[in-house]
């Protein structure tokens, strides 16, 4: 089974990622975003899943271990299929996920685009007991770029309202790119999220 690959990322896109390793151009469909924080030119590592449907391959890629292995587990999910796991880590960070099915919230599915409120209960429904394993693996306290600064809080601010890292991180990079050197981390946070509203409606 294909783990993970490590190449120089060739082209970014809204929904997926080129790669090029050892002369071969790859394109991994992604999560909504997270594309976005990686730079062409540069090298980078992205966990994969293979998967055989309609007689194609499709290769996923993903930034982090445990979105990967989420994206599998959702897979499971009767009704879901791979667009559907892809729009909810698009929306929710695996914690987020955990969170949502332990606490036995559909509502947190309900808003993802495409999503609906009976795929949602059954989500909660097929998932409940079957995540504890993977939460383990998720670390006791997530690392973040430049920690202590605006950055890291504004990343850390919306990945506690669900959004995934690689959203999370691409709005925080947005929002502070287009402010004021003095705007309040509340401000900051308002921008994102009309920046992230506009993107789910678009």
């Amino acid at each position: 089974m294909l783990e993970s690959l490590r190449g120089v990322v060739i082209a970014c896109e809204r929904d997926a990622v080129v790669v090029e390793v050892s002369g071969f151009a790859l394109r991994l469909r992604t999560p909504k975003g997270a594309a976005e924080p990686l730079c062409p030119g540069e090298e980078a590592r992205l966990f994969c899943h293979l998967l055989l449907r309609d007689d194609q391959f499709h290769l996923f890629g993903f930034r982090e271990k445990t979105e990967r292995d989420m994206f599998i587990v959702l897979l499971g999910v009767p009704g879901l299929g791979p667009e559907k796991a892809l729009a909810v880590l698009g929306a929710r960070s695996p914690q987020a996920i955990v969170a949502a099915v332990q606490d036995e919230s559909p509502k947190h599915f309900e808003i993802i685009k495409g999503i609906g409120a009976r795929l949602s209960q059954r989500i909660v429904l097929e998932l409940k007991g079957k995540l504890d394993a993977l939460a383990l693996g998720f670390p006791a306290g997530a690392a973040s770029l430049d920690a202590g600064g605006p950055l890291a809080d504004l990343i850390s601010t919306l990945g506690r309202l669900g959004y995934a890292r690689a959203v999370a991180e691409a709005a925080a990079r947005a929002a502070l790119a287009g402010a004021a050197p003095d705007e309040s981390l509340e401000e900051l946070v308002k921008s994102a999220l009309r920046s992230l509203q506009r993107q789910a409606t678009s």
